[in-house]
């Protein structure tokens, strides 16, 4: 059964426990905020749960192809700053979706209290320093027998970081990562844990690691190289979601980028 079931007491037929009402009888669920949480998971309607995954995959490719559109004739001398506007206007766009379908659930504000427990905060930054850690831990051991360079996407980051940081802070350290944990933890994974934990772990870090990963580099095994720094941020992202919510994943990957933002800077 593809939804998490609750009896409605009026007319005893199962239906998804993230409707605030029966969707047979429209009876009241007493006590129901129109979230369930279930192991700090938040579980939004079906519908809406694949439009956050949906949108976020492809509305952000479908953005950018508009900008490039449109910014490419003005741009076309200067590719870096063609660049750092189509991906800056792109996560805009993308943010105002994805906010639009939270609004689709009338008790959407309750969301907002997971960011009211502290124990969210001290997880993100926990997981934000384990992140760091072991990657940092795999390139070391990496470079003992294999030249490798950074991977293209962030070879890309970095480029926008050091020469538009103002519009890159906004971007990699706010946007992405509210926009990918919305898409791919509070999106798919949780769609997918309506089916099987083991399957949404699976597929939910590969995903988000796949799409890190640029197939028209010209150096693929370079690509392949850096691809387990992105399966170690997907799986402890999700993870961190998992047991403490979706404000703990939010603060981790926030952090993780804020770290990298500075590092790149200094």
């Amino acid at each position: 059964m593809l939804y998490k079931k609750t009896t409605c007491t009026s007319c005893n037929k199962d239906f998804d426990e993230a409707y605030e009402k029966c969707p047979f009888c429209l009876a009241d669920r007493q006590g129901n905020n129109g979230l369930k949480y279930q192991n700090r998971l938040a579980w939004f309607p079906i519908l809406h749960q694949l439009l956050f995954f949906l949108i976020g995959l492809f509305g952000l490719m479908v953005f950018n192809v508009l900008f490039e559109v449109i910014f490419l004739p003005l741009y076309e001398t200067n590719i870096s700053r063609f660049t750092i506007l189509v991906n800056f206007l792109s996560y805009i766009l993308l943010f105002i979706a994805l906010l639009l379908i939270f609004c689709l659930n009338r008790k959407f504000r309750y969301f907002f209290s997971h960011f009211l427990d502290w124990r969210s905060y001290v997880a993100g930054i926990a997981v934000c320093g384990l992140i760091y850690g072991l990657t940092v831990l795999y390139n070391i051991l990496l470079s003992l027998g294999y030249n490798v360079t950074d991977g293209l996407n962030q070879q890309t980051s970095v480029n926008m970081i050091q020469n538009y940081p103002t519009m890159s802070f906004f971007m990699i350290v706010l946007l992405g990562p509210i926009c990918e944990e919305i898409t791919y933890r509070l999106g798919l994974f949780t769609l997918l844990s309506r089916v099987n934990r083991y399957l949404a772990y699976t597929v939910t870090i590969l995903v988000f690691s796949l799409i890190h990963f640029k197939f028209n580099a010209s150096n693929l095994l370079n690509e392949l190289a850096n691809l387990p720094n992105y399966l170690i941020a997907g799986f402890f992202l999700t993870l961190v979601y998992e047991k403490f919510g979706i404000s703990a994943s939010f603060i981790a990957h926030i952090a993780n980028n804020l770290l990298s933002f500075i590092l790149i800077l200094c």
